[in-house]
């Protein structure tokens, strides 16, 4: 290449292009995550699922709350759908009294080792039966494998002041953006999304 001034001449070199390794999922699991995807191109929650996911447990559930809401106002694939559509398996999450809500809506709820059954996890059901640990353990892989969440909140209160299991796996989807993404939670039949103080109709 050359370039012309005042009447000296430069030669440069022809810029040297060096060709892309393949692609590895392994290395590029880290920090840095694709950002955007078919109807968010530029990666709106994405980059807001991050953020949210570093905030202060006492801000969580307000900030997941604008998180939803926000979700659903541009039409979120998945997360504003009636239901979760995607192919592959539901589970259903709720305290004991509303897991029988559930039936026949297609979703796996813990009862009679069904997770297991089903794949959805490896951790044995007899101990997850009888350990906090090991049942916790259960439902973050049952949670992660699932296609979808359907959570029942008919009867739940999520400020309860003594926290039980129902509680954990509500703070861990608001945790995390990609199980929140997926799951659909259900009061009174009817859909709803968490504000960060209420569940209210959409």
């Amino acid at each position: 290449m050359c370039y012309a001034n005042g009447g000296y001449q430069v030669n440069l070199p022809p810029p040297q292009i060096q060709s892309l390794p393949p692609y590895c999922g392994h290395c590029s699991d880290g920090p840095v995550k694709f950002i955007g995807g078919v109807g968010d191109f530029f990666g709106i929650f994405d980059i807001g699922g991050e953020i949210m996911s570093n905030w202060k447990p006492e801000n969580r559930y307000l900030a997941i709350g604008a998180g939803i809401i926000g979700a659903v106002a541009l039409r979120k694939p998945g997360l504003a759908a009636k239901e979760v559509q995607a192919e592959g398996k539901i589970i259903g999450l709720g305290i004991d009294a509303d897991l029988a809500l559930h039936r026949g809506t297609g979703a796996i709820t813990w009862k009679e080792a069904q997770w297991q059954k089903a794949g959805l996890t490896k951790v044995d059901w007899a101990k997850a039966l009888i350990d906090k640990y090991h049942f916790r353990s259960s439902f973050r892989e049952a949670a992660e494998n699932a296609a979808g969440i359907r959570f029942e909140v008919t009867s739940f209160n999520p400020f309860y002041p003594k926290p039980k299991m129902t509680n954990f796996e509500f703070d861990h989807i608001l945790s995390n953006p990609g199980l929140l993404q997926k799951t659909t939670f259900i009061k009174n039949g009817n859909q709803v999304v968490w504000d960060g103080t209420q569940f209210i109709s959409k």
